[in-house]
């Protein structure tokens, strides 16, 4: 290696199998011949990474213990480094001075499932320990950012590492589906005020529909009673319920509910648990098309036309947007590796 270090730094230590090794790939292959860029890396890929015409290489030996030398090693050094990309999600666990951005690829740090073994657990731990020392954390997926961001309240941005062909394929096809419904639409959510019947997630999720297609011709009629608890009144509080096409229709008679049924062209159903789900059958009867939960309870009754997890808006408003046949964007950002570096070390939006 050279006697003067490189002052950018490619950490890779840990990183020796799977999609992890996949991304490291076109990473060598784009910094092939470049003294500019120093690599630490796990001592199990000697073999494959001596393939590629890399300048400067540190090899540790792996686990905990190499990892700390790898450690040591930049702290002994980090009045020299400047910026730190890492490929390990675990972010360190001494204080090195150099800039750190860490490419995020390990969605279970975030987890506290108590279904969890005892080292993911403790590598969970060390992650909320560590994750102040992080001054941007690029991940690949919408769906990571945002749970990212919010339990680390730490800088994310969205970049998704994959190979020329994936990146040029998925740019030619940035959207999903085709604009195939026309004209206006009634959708019905037949429940009470309780709280399982998850009304705010719904809203959450026309929201999004009616902020990404403003022109659709949609309407959604609540049967709620507005005299229990105020609930309606309370929820027109929260949201715009006029701007996004939201009725409520209060308790209806029984006469009124067939009427409603027979004017209507979805039942949307995002309750989170039913002994039965009567709506569910008697939409059934009317040929109303239904979209609701990947829950037993449902299928015990019906088939949706569409499913959803119940406990997320973002999966009921892509629900809908299916059942509309809508155009929607994917939600990654593809690059290339040569990109990834560029936007890392060279752009002027770094931190």
């Amino acid at each position: 290696m050279n006697k003067s270090l490189p002052t950018q730094v490619i950490y890779a230590h840990g990183i020796h199998t799977g999609g992890g090794l996949t991304l490291l790939k076109e990473v060598f292959s784009a910094l092939e011949a470049n003294e500019d860029f120093l690599f630490i890396l796990d001592q199990r890929i000697r073999t494959f990474a001596s393939s590629y015409n890399l300048v400067n290489v540190c090899y540790f030996e792996s686990g905990l213990r190499g990892r700390i030398k790898s450690e040591c090693y930049l702290k002994r050094h980090d009045t020299q480094i400047s910026h730190i990309l890492s490929f390990n999600s675990l972010p360190f666990f001494l204080s090195i001075k150099a800039k750190l951005t860490v490419f995020f690829q390990n969605i279970n740090l975030l987890s506290d499932s108590s279904h969890s073994g005892f080292l993911q657990k403790f590598k969970s731990l060390i992650f909320r320990v560590t994750s102040h020392r992080v001054d941007q954390f690029i991940v690949q997926t919408e769906t990571v950012l945002r749970r990212l961001s919010k339990d680390t309240h730490r800088y994310c941005r969205l970049g998704t590492l994959l190979n020329e062909q994936s990146c040029q394929h998925l740019r030619e096809n940035k959207l999903h589906g085709e604009e195939l419904r026309r004209g206006l639409l009634k959708f019905i959510y037949v429940a009470d005020s309780a709280k399982h019947k998850n009304h705010i997630t719904l809203i959450k999720a026309w929201q999004l529909i009616k902020s990404n297609y403003s022109h659709l011709e949609i309407e959604l009629f609540f049967t709620l009673d507005s005299q229990t608890g105020q609930y309606w009144e309370r929820l027109s509080r929260q949201f715009d319920m006029e701007s996004l096409s939201i009725f409520n229709l209060g308790v209806l008679t029984e006469e009124d509910m067939l009427d409603l049924y027979r004017s209507s062209d979805v039942l949307i159903f995002p309750s989170l648990g039913e002994s039965l789900g009567l709506p569910l059958i008697e939409s059934s009867v009317f040929n109303l098309d239904i979209l609701a939960p990947e829950l037993d309870y449902v299928r015990d009754v019906v088939n949706p036309v569409e499913v959803f997890d119940p406990n997320s808006h973002i999966s009921i408003y892509r629900s809908i947007a299916r059942y509309l046949g809508l155009r929607w964007p994917i939600s990654i950002r593809p690059m290339t590796a040569q990109q990834l570096i560029e936007e890392v070390f060279c752009s002027a939006q770094n931190i």
